[in-house]
């Protein structure tokens, strides 16, 4: 039962997030599928899905330029050269995961960009799939950062942030599959 209502509190939280200068759709109906294809909802839409993933990945640490630059240049070379054992020291570096959750919520943001300036309907289908899958990756990398900061003493992120994390990781794909049936809406 608590979890149903830790869960709800957090779908609420994250539905409000939203401010375009445009009338939004009401929170509790789909949206008119004659409007929400529009560039208009599309932006909303999308607005709301970068707001929800940044506040995810809010409570990850950053990891220093200098050493970003260092890790990425030996995961590059180590996979160049084909040197697992390169490759696991570079893994073993205490920013390696955060560093992988900050390159993916990069290429997300990136992805919704090219998704928010699309020109038709199937153009932004495609670029929202694009995002999607760099939301999956996402997914992925924070949860391999939840995991290895659970083993740190002590962890950057406390117990109950990372329920709460992990929570609003499973309701966050919610958002591309309407932004998935308004682009369709508008094929013709």
């Amino acid at each position: 039962m608590l979890k149903v209502v830790f869960i709800l509190v957090t779908i609420s939280s994250l539905t409000a997030w939203a401010e375009p200068a445009v009338a939004q759709p009401k929170s509790d109906s789909r949206p008119d599928e004659a409007k929400c294809g529009s560039v208009e909802y599309r932006a909303i839409f999308i607005d709301r899905t970068q707001k929800m993933y940044g506040a995810i990945v809010a409570p990850i640490e950053r990891v220093p330029p200098s050493e970003a630059e260092f890790l990425r240049r030996e995961i590059e070379d180590s996979l160049w050269s084909e040197n697992k054992g390169r490759f696991k020291i570079a893994q073993s570096n205490r920013f390696y995961h955060a560093l992988q959750v900050q390159d993916a919520y990069e290429r997300l943001c990136d992805k919704l960009a090219f998704a928010k300036k699309a020109e038709s309907a199937k153009e932004a289908t495609q670029l929202i799939f694009d995002a999607y899958d760099a939301a999956h990756q996402l997914t992925l990398a924070l949860r391999d950062y939840l995991d290895f900061d659970e083993r740190r003493n002590p962890p950057v992120v406390p117990t109950d942030k990372r329920v709460e994390l992990y929570n609003e990781l499973a309701f966050a794909p919610s958002l591309f599959h309407i932004s998935f049936r308004c682009a369709l809406s508008q094929w013709h």
